[in-house]
C-alpha cells in the first residue's frame, strides 16, 4: 500500500471519529437521578414522611409520577419532585416508586424500599420530669418543644431530640416563627407567677411582667394573635390578658366579665379562647363580642376539614362538644387537653375520635397510664405527657 493511500485512509478515519465525537458531545441526555432523601428511613405506622428526588436533563421540563404499594400520598401534581407519603397501618416493606420524565419522553425510575415498624410507647425521650409541650405549627412535618423541669427546652422530632438555645422550666409556652427575621420566638411562663419570658433565636432573653393580672395568677397558656401579629394573648386565672409589641402596652379583654382563661387555639381565622365563662373567637378589634359557646370551658381546636369548612372542638364542665353539640360517645376519662393531626384526627389526651365507628379509641398499653396533656406532630406521632411529668411517645 502507497504512503499516499494510506494517508489517505487514516485522515478519513480520523475524521469519522472527530464526528463521531461531536454526535456524542452534541447529543441529550435523559433524565438523571442524582439523589434521594427521606425525611425517616425507618417510620412507624401511620406516620407521615416526605420524599425527594433529585434529577438533571438536558429536555427540561421533568414530570414526576409518584406510586406506592400501601399507604397513601397527600395531593401531588407532576411538578413536584417530593411527596408526602403517610406509612400504612402494616408493618414491614413498602415500595414508593419515582418516576422522573423529560421533554423528550426519556424517563428513569427509583424505588424506595421503606421499612415500616409498628408503634410502640416510648419512655426515653427526656429525663426528668417534662413541665410542658408545644407542637410546631409552623412546618408540613414537624415536632415538639418540650421545657424540663432542669430548665432544658428540647426539639423532639421521628429523628432528632436536642437541647435548644432557649432555656427555661416553663409550665406554658408558644412558639411562633417571625417569617421577617427568619428565627423561632418563644414565649415562656413558669408554673407560677406573672413574668413571661421572651427568647428570640441569636438573642438574649428579655423579662415582661403581665401588669394586668392580678398577682396571685398563674399564666396557663400565651398564644399569638392571627389578625394582629403584635398581641400577645395571656390567659390566666383573672381572665384574658394582651400585650401589644407596637406599643409596648398590656390590657384586659372584656374585663370583669371573663373569668379564668385556659387555654387558646390558633385558628384559621380567628385566636379561640376557652375560658370560664365559654369558647370566643379573638377578633382584636370587636371587644364586645360574646362567646360562641357557653360553660365552663377548658380547651379549644379548631379542625379545617377538606371542604375548608371548620370544626370547633372543645370540653366544657369535663365534656367533649363538636360544634357546640354534646358528643355521645365520651373518652373513658375527659382530661382538658385537645389536638389534631394534619388528616384531622382529634385526641382528647390519651383517646382518639374513630369517625368511622363514632366512638372513642385508646392505643394499647395505655390503660394503666394518666395523661395530663398531648400533642399529635405533623408526621402523626403522638407526645403524651403524663401527670407525673414523664414525656412519652407512641
Amino acid at each position: 500500500m502507497s504512503d499516499i493511500l494510506l494517508e489517505g485512509i487514516l485522515k478519513k478515519a480520523l475524521l469519522i471519529c472527530i464526528i463521531h465525537l461531536c454526535l456524542i458531545g452534541c447529543s441529550s441526555s435523559g433524565p438523571e437521578i442524582t439523589n434521594i432523601t427521606l425525611s425517616d428511613e425507618t417510620p412507624f405506622t401511620g406516620q407521615t414522611l416526605i420524599l425527594n428526588v433529585y434529577s438533571l436533563t438536558d429536555n427540561p421540563p421533568m414530570t414526576y409520577t409518584w406510586e406506592c404499594s400501601g399507604g397513601r400520598f397527600d395531593e401531588w401534581d407532576d411538578s413536584q419532585y417530593w411527596v408526602y407519603w403517610t406509612a400504612p397501618e402494616d408493618t414491614g416493606n413498602q415500595t414508593v416508586t419515582c418516576t422522573v420524565k423529560d421533554a423528550e419522553d426519556d424517563m428513569e425510575i427509583f424505588p424506595f424500599t421503606i421499612t415500616v415498624q409498628e408503634r410502640i410507647i416510648d419512655d426515653t425521650l427526656v429525663d426528668g420530669q417534662v413541665l410542658s409541650i408545644h407542637k410546631q405549627k409552623t412546618s408540613t412535618i414537624g415536632g415538639i418543644w418540650a421545657s424540663t423541669e432542669d430548665g432544658d427546652i428540647r426539639y423532639i422530632t421521628s429523628g432528632t431530640n436536642e437541647t435548644t438555645t432557649w432555656e427555661g422550666a416553663l409550665g406554658s409556652m408558644h412558639v411562633e416563627l417571625d417569617s421577617s427575621a427568619s428565627a423561632f420566638t418563644l414565649w415562656g411562663a413558669e408554673p407560677e407567677g406573672i413574668d413571661i419570658i421572651m427568647q428570640t433565636q441569636g438573642s438574649n432573653p428579655t423579662t415582661l411582667t403581665c401588669t394586668t393580672c392580678e398577682d396571685s395568677d398563674t399564666i396557663y397558656d400565651l398564644t399569638i394573635d392571627v389578625i394582629d401579629a403584635n398581641l400577645l394573648w395571656i390567659g390566666s386565672d383573672s381572665g384574658m390578658h394582651y400585650y401589644n409589641s407596637s406599643t409596648t402596652t398590656w390590657g384586659d379583654y372584656k374585663p370583669g366579665e371573663i373569668g379564668k382563661t385556659n387555654d387558646f387555639f390558633q385558628g384559621a381565622d380567628f385566636v379561640y379562647a376557652a375560658t370560664s365563662t365559654g369558647i370566643y373567637e379573638l377578633d382584636p378589634y370587636a371587644v364586645d363580642s360574646d362567646p360562641v359557646y357557653t360553660g365552663d370551658s377548658c380547651a379549644v381546636i379548631e379542625v379545617v376539614n377538606d371542604d375548608e369548612t371548620v370544626t370547633v372542638w372543645h370540653i366544657t364542665d369535663s365534656q367533649v362538644y363538636r360544634d357546640g353539640q354534646l358528643m355521645d360517645s365520651q373518652p373513658d376519662n375527659v382530661e382538658c387537653s385537645l389536638d389534631a393531626d394534619r388528616n384531622n384526627i382529634v385526641w382528647c389526651g390519651k383517646y382518639w375520635w374513630d369517625d368511622i365507628d363514632e366512638e372513642w379509641q385508646s392505643p394499647p398499653g395505655f390503660e394503666n397510664i394518666d395523661i395530663a396533656e398531648s400533642v399529635v406532630s405533623f408526621e402523626g406521632l403522638v407526645y403524651l405527657r403524663t401527670t407525673s411529668g414523664t414525656l412519652l411517645r407512641w
